[in-house]
């Protein structure tokens, strides 16, 4: 299980999204790379995790996180993902199912409207295209939500007050 300073990281910091389509497919998110630097802190992916500092910790180099100070390793993931209850996963898959369904209807409907895009300079294909564009936004915004939704019972030590990584590593130390 992870701790509750690893799961308010992934909750404040990677994303809730990140961490669903993480906890989803895990193997998929050791191949991809990703990162953030900010003024609070950065973090990154790598093949053997992900690692984070806060601003004014030192940390290693980008790829090596086990000089980094904070770390989640796959395993740890993979574990986490494997203690969660089943039919949680399978919430979790499916509604990442319908999002993947909902991009690919996207593209094909945008691509049936006009293969240019908004290159197309009729003014019916812009407002269609708009239309279309507004009606996936908003399925988007419902599918995303319930993944969040999924993703924040999938990290229950995250969800105690304060409300931030920061604060919590202020508070608690």
């Amino acid at each position: 299980m992870l701790t509750a300073e690893q799961q308010r990281f992934l909750a404040d910091h990677y994303g809730l999204l990140n961490t669903a389509r993480t906890f989803a497919d895990p193997a998929s998110a050791k191949l991809s790379w990703a990162g953030s630097y900010s003024a609070k802190m950065a973090w990154q992916t790598c093949t053997n995790g992900i690692a984070w500092a806060l601003t004014g910790e030192e940390h290693g180099p980008e790829m090596d996180i086990r000089k980094w100070p904070h770390r989640i390793t796959w395993a740890e993931l993979r574990s986490h993902v494997a203690a969660q209850p089943d039919s949680l996963i399978a919430r979790l898959r499916e509604h990442l199912d319908a999002c993947r369904v909902e991009e690919r209807r996207h593209w094909e409907a945008r691509r049936g409207i006009s293969p240019n895009g908004y290159g197309d300079t009729r003014p019916e294909a812009h407002a269609a295209l708009r239309a279309e564009d507004d009606a996936h936004r908003a399925t988007a915004r419902t599918l995303d939500t319930l993944v969040r939704d999924v993703a924040r019972q999938l990290l229950p030590l995250a969800i105690d007050e304060p409300a931030d990584l920061i604060e919590w590593a202020e508070a608690t130390a």
